[in-house]
């Protein structure tokens, strides 16, 4: 009880009809009316069907509470489709920035009272949902694609999933996404749709005007990925002992200010791949896309920088062995003009300087054709990569005879 104890709570089951039978709390009337309802099945009940306790989650409509309510079948009751339902009000404010709510889910397994209900509960919402389970094309449709409500038919681990994900959403789509884990037809909560609802096949009729995706649960296991991140976003909510949408080190993006939206989702997905790529096979280019994602933000953001940082100096001195003459003087050039919001310390720039002029030595033909071409595209170039060019004619004098005549004036007068 202790999830009882902490937060306000309301009970509702059969008295003459779905009723309100006892609270700890007085609610503004459209919030009580959306309990009310919410808390009632969705749908009829044929005689003598049985169905397994659900949960169902969703914001209050004036915002100042987000419900966590469990459904038991009462067959105790006069007559079919009776129901018992538990409901957990926590304050929005706190909901958003929960870090661990096992209590309420553990609270809400324990039925109110003995309501006759045969029906055992299969899975733990604390376990991963089992291999079956649609969890990629969930983890798709909510967060790789467009956003539609989903319905998913025929799913074993629907706890799990809505566990797994109210522990992983960012707080404010955790504010607004309501979820059902059993429907008999479509719910709604301040004129939209549920986000998510789980139902089953046979019931398929009731949802010929369901506006948004249908997931088939048995199909998951011979499914191919949509997406190139789709397995790994899966693997982080489903199945890490911490259910996030960030990796760790991507994490100071989505803390750090922008909208919170699928958009970012996807840009920590891509910093992911990004670092990955600079850390384990030192590419230059993808230090260059890191460095694009930083300025993309509002800030120039001190901790991801930091992490960047270095994975630069790295990339400075790979860049010279690894990549063509002209390649690595455009990497020269974007890693400095990418420094803009955040000038280089003394020592990148003096690693660039020795890079550059190495560069010059060895490859003179090729630098000149660097900053030849650059000049007829009419592109200005940091003066850093003047002073390394002219740091490498004058280590090796015979340069100058070989292209002097070949100066284009602007180049020329820059270098002196």
């Amino acid at each position: 009880m202790e999830a009882i104890l902490k937060y306000s709570y309301q009970i509702h089951k059969y008295k003459n009809g779905h009723q309100l039978s006892s609270s700890s709390i007085v609610l503004d009337r459209i919030d009580q009316d959306t309990v009310d309802r919410l808390s009632d099945i969705s749908g009829q009940v044929r005689p003598g069907e049985l169905f397994g306790p659900y949960f169902t989650c969703y914001p209050l409509p004036s915002n100042k509470f987000f419900i966590i309510a469990r459904t038991w079948q009462d067959l105790r009751a006069p007559r079919a489709g009776c129901v018992v339902t538990k409901s957990i009000l926590i304050p929005m404010e706190e909901w958003e920035l929960l870090g661990d709510f096992s209590s309420l889910f553990l609270d809400l397994n324990r039925p109110p009272l003995d309501v006759g209900n045969s029906l055992e509960v299969t899975t733990s919402p604390f376990q991963a949902p089992t291999p079956d389970s649609p969890t990629q094309e969930i983890v798709e449709a909510l967060f790789l694609e467009q956003r539609k409500p989903v319905l998913v038919f025929d799913c074993k681990s629907a706890d799990s999933i809505i566990y797994k994900l109210y522990s992983a959403l960012w707080p404010g789509m955790r504010r607004t996404f309501a979820s059902c884990t059993f429907a008999l037809s479509p719910r709604t909560i301040n004129g939209r749709s549920f986000d998510l609802i789980f139902s089953l096949s046979g019931l398929r009729s009731r949802f010929v005007d369901w506006p948004g995706r249908r997931v088939e649960g048995w199909q998951s296991l011979t499914r191919t990925p949509r997406h190139r991140w789709t397995k790994r976003l899966t693997e982080r909510i489903f199945n890490d002992e911490r259910p996030s949408l960030f990796s760790k080190s991507s994490v100071s993006m989505f803390k750090s200010g922008g909208t919170n939206d699928e958009s970012r989702i996807r840009l920590g997905l891509l910093w992911d791949e990004l670092f990955h790529k600079a850390q384990r096979e030192n590419s230059p280019f993808a230090v260059l896309g890191l460095l694009d994602i930083i300025n993309s933000q509002n800030v120039f953001e001190s901790q991801l920088y930091a992490q960047v940082e270095p994975l630069i100096y790295s990339a400075i001195v790979e860049a010279r062995h690894t990549l063509g003459p002209l390649d690595a003087w455009k990497f020269y050039a974007a890693v400095s003009l990418k420094h803009k919001k955040k000038l280089m310390n003394r020592d990148m720039v003096r690693l660039v300087r020795e890079a550059c002029a190495e560069l010059t030595m060895e490859e003179p033909y090729w630098s000149f054709e660097f900053f030849k071409d650059n000049e007829s595209t009419g592109k200005t170039l940091p003066a850093l990569l003047y002073a390394s060019f002219g740091d490498g004619i004058a280590e090796n004098k015979d340069i100058i005879s070989s292209i002097v005549d070949s100066f284009i004036p602007r180049t020329g007068l820059l270098l002196i």
